[in-house]
């Protein structure tokens, strides 16, 4: 299976068994669907290595790096992907599971701050 269909199967199951999860921060989406994508490559033989936090260009900060990236062997990135996870907002508060900070201000928005700033800087 190539890297592509690996992502795109991995990400529908995720869809599917998103209810079956209570996540607290955009690492558990990640670490989740990266622990779902290894074993199917790994089933097909491929010769890819899945990353977390993968830099993608040169310099310090994570925010050079993608959430997650499928590398070959010879260390040619073959898919990057970028994730933006925001919890429910009814989880939030003082007596809440999140951190008032992680909620205010939100996250996820698609201006030029938000998602659409992580598309430009992708290649």
């Amino acid at each position: 299976m190539d890297p592509e269909r690996a992502f795109l199967a991995s990400l529908e199951w995720l869809r599917a068994h998103y209810g079956n999860y209570r996540f607290f921060a955009e690492r558990g989406v990640v670490w989740t669907l990266q622990e779902n994508l290894c074993p199917r490559l790994a089933e097909e033989r491929a010769l890819h290595l899945v990353f977390n936090d993968f830099p993608m260009l040169k310099g310090s900060g994570r925010s050079l790096s993608a959430d997650l990236a499928v590398v070959d062997a010879n260390g040619i990135v073959a898919l990057a992907a970028e994730f933006k996870y925001e919890p429910d907002h009814g989880r939030g508060g003082v007596r809440g599971e999140i951190w008032p900070t992680k909620l205010d201000p939100s996250v996820v928005f698609w201006g030029p701050q938000g998602v659409q700033k992580d598309v430009q800087r992708s290649p």
